[in-house]
């Protein structure tokens, strides 16, 4: 059972007509270059893909009509439609928008309640990767991606992701583009989905919804010893802070239960409510009021790096602190893991970033008539923002484990730092204390 409110504010020119510029190249790089195929590693069998779903949603003065004349499989190739539907005026006049999901609550689950892409893992009858994208798409939201509306665009990065070292799968991220608005209600599985939502590019690219998620840092730190011992680590050491964004939906869609609209009446058999939780049931109640809203959508961890690598293709400055090395609260201990890791960063960031110019190099030699706009645009602001050390990364799990075993070192280090300087103050002021009482003797 799902219910979908929209919501959109067409009091706002569109002010940014670059923007579909921008998408129209992104997407045409992507059509053009293949990311290579990944093989899994021998310990490791499965794979997962997911699907980046990208629509426009009308302004208020251009109507939206999917014209299936030049936009229709049967036009010609995907190169040529993708050209026909953005030579369109109500495209160009348009918002661009990308559907996220968030998971449904499940014991057990690793990304139980996240927001992610739909998507899920490959079956032996999908024929490569971009089916199952396909197939798990229809599934969980109900949107058909094989209809003569759509067009599988390319691939992403694909990327091995791992847990304490060891392979868990391989992720294969696809772009679809949605020619037409008008798309039948989504479905959503209740098992796996919660809700799904239609969020622009222009909120993604903003400065102002970037946020932290703050993470539990024993259970990825200190994994062993007592739990005493892991609450006494974990007051010391604080919470890890991962980059994260709010996401500002423009339209959403969820999936409830009948229980949930209409909860069942009370019988005798219902316990009693203490005073302490009728009081936190009005304090809730309260709060959710004075909010206005439901809890906000925070997207980070997996699929934030994923968005971070389409975005990245965009050639524009403004995404210059799209993503940040993950570090921990405490003010003392962030400063020594900034220096600790420095070097690690620096010499990641710099192989990067060369390796990305001297891809843009070999295919400007390869073309020798013309360099594609993307091409020079996306590597001349890559190649700015690696001299100010803040390119955006391809992140990979190899990357991010290795700098979370600098990351840990840094942390005891910090420690020992902060349990030497308590013992030295406490030292000074013990003597401090014993000299004024020897003088009053």
């Amino acid at each position: 059972m799902a219910s979908v409110t929209g919501m959109e504010d067409n009091s706002q020119p569109f002010t940014d007509p670059a923007l579909w510029r921008q998408l129209r190249g992104v997407l045409q790089f992507l059509q053009s270059h293949e990311y290579p195929h990944i093989p899994n590693p021998p310990s490791c069998k499965k794979r997962a893909s997911v699907a980046l779903i990208v629509r426009f949603r009308p302004s208020s003065t251009h109507g939206a009509l999917y014209n299936q004349g030049i936009c229709g499989a049967s036009t010609g190739s995907n190169v040529q439609r993708l050209e026909n539907f953005f030579s369109q005026p109500w495209v160009q006049h348009g918002e661009p928008e990308i559907l996220f999901i968030k998971r449904a609550s499940r014991a057990g689950d690793r990304w139980t309640s996240h927001i992610a892409f739909p998507g899920g893992g490959r079956d032996a009858q999908d024929a490569d990767d971009c089916a199952t994208s396909i197939r798990e798409t229809q599934e969980e939201v109900g949107v058909n991606l094989n209809a003569d509306h759509c067009i599988v665009v390319g691939n992403l990065p694909q990327q091995i992701v791992t847990t304490r070292r060891a392979p868990l799968m391989v992720l294969c991220p696809y772009v679809h583009l949605v020619m037409r608005y008008d798309l039948p209600p989504l479905i959503l599985q209740p098992a796996e989905v919660k809700s799904a939502h239609w969020v622009s590019f222009r909120s993604l690219m903003s400065p102002y919804l970037r946020t932290f998620e703050r993470q539990d840092v024993s259970d990825r730190f200190f994994r062993q010893g007592s739990l005493f011992i892991r609450r006494i680590l974990r007051s010391m050491v604080g919470q890890l802070l991962f980059t994260a964004r709010i996401l500002v939906p423009t339209e959403s869609s969820h999936s409830r239960s009948l229980s949930e609209y209409a909860p069942a009446a009370r019988t005798g058999n219902d316990r009693i409510q203490t005073l302490a939780s009728q009081l936190r049931l009005k304090w809730q109640e309260r709060r959710s009021v004075a909010l206005g809203h439901d809890p906000p959508l925070v997207l980070w961890g997996l699929t934030y790096g994923i968005l971070a690598n389409l975005l990245s293709l965009m050639p524009t400055e403004e995404l210059t602190h799209m993503w940040d090395w993950p570090t921990l609260s405490p003010w003392d201990i962030r400063v020594v893991v900034w220096i600790f890791t420095y070097r690690f960063r620096a010499q990641k960031l710099d192989s990067l970033a060369h390796r990305m110019v001297a891809a843009a190099a070999s295919r400007e030699a390869r073309e020798q008539t013309r360099v594609n706009y993307l091409d020079t645009q996306t590597f001349a602001v890559q190649e700015h923002l690696r001299k100010n050390k803040q390119i955006i990364p391809d992140i990979d799990g190899d990357m991010l484990d290795t700098y979370f075993g600098q990351l840990r070192k840094a942390v005891w280090i910090a420690l020992a730092l902060r349990l030497s300087l308590w013992t030295l103050l406490t030292t000074l002021l013990f003597r401090r204390y014993y000299r004024k009482r020897l003088a009053r003797l």
